[in-house]
């Protein structure tokens, strides 16, 4: 087995989705996924497009963005090791924003047929995969009520911290900060 195979293996196992999966099945799923490397700032998948694939991310940071005129975008969300991203293939939905490299990404392309076989052999998958869905919606509230309710500095400093992840650095533009929170560059 190669450090790559290795790494999705360990990314699936680590994921609230596929964890509950027995080491065969999580081999089986490893061996159909597609491993990939791409520079920062390449675009996987644009809004409206309908890929029948799920991505995995192994390494580095994969961007969410959503184009909101002709002149500006808004940073959705930043995925890294062991996200998943594209479950609208489940349900024969196009992507809703665009996928970009947010850093050097090293990602798994699992086909769709895959998942939908494994959705069918392992009855639990779509349940995790609901549960996992139920806490991003969550999320994604708590986002929205932020966003409507607390002050452009409030919004900086959560945005700051959430994307530090604990780790006290920043790796991010001034630009790509405003577009987090949805403001101009010259405010924030």
């Amino acid at each position: 087995m190669t450090p790559r195979e290795s790494r999705v293996i360990e990314q699936l196992a680590a994921s609230p989705v596929f964890g509950g999966l027995d080491e065969a099945a999580l081999r089986a799923l490893a061996a159909e996924a597609t491993p990939r490397t791409r520079p920062k700032g390449t675009v996987l998948c644009r809004r409206g497009e309908a890929p029948d694939e799920l991505l995995l991310v192994l390494r580095g940071r994969l961007d969410v963005w959503r184009q909101v005129s002709s002149s500006r975008r808004m940073h959705l969300r930043r995925l890294g090791p062991g996200d998943c991203v594209g479950w609208s293939i489940v349900a024969g939905q196009v992507h809703t924003a665009d996928l970009v490299a947010g850093s050097t990404l090293e990602f798994a392309r699992i086909p769709g047929r895959t998942i939908r076989r494994l959705f069918r052999d392992h009855p639990q998958v779509p349940l995790e995969m609901l549960a996992s869905l139920g806490a991003h919606v969550g999320k994604l509230r708590d986002e929205f009520a932020e966003v409507r309710f607390h002050s452009l500095d409030l919004r900086v400093f959560k945005t700051v911290l959430r994307l530090a992840g604990g780790t006290g650095r920043l790796d991010i533009t001034q630009g790509e900060l405003s577009e987090a929170v949805g403001a101009s560059r010259e405010n924030v």
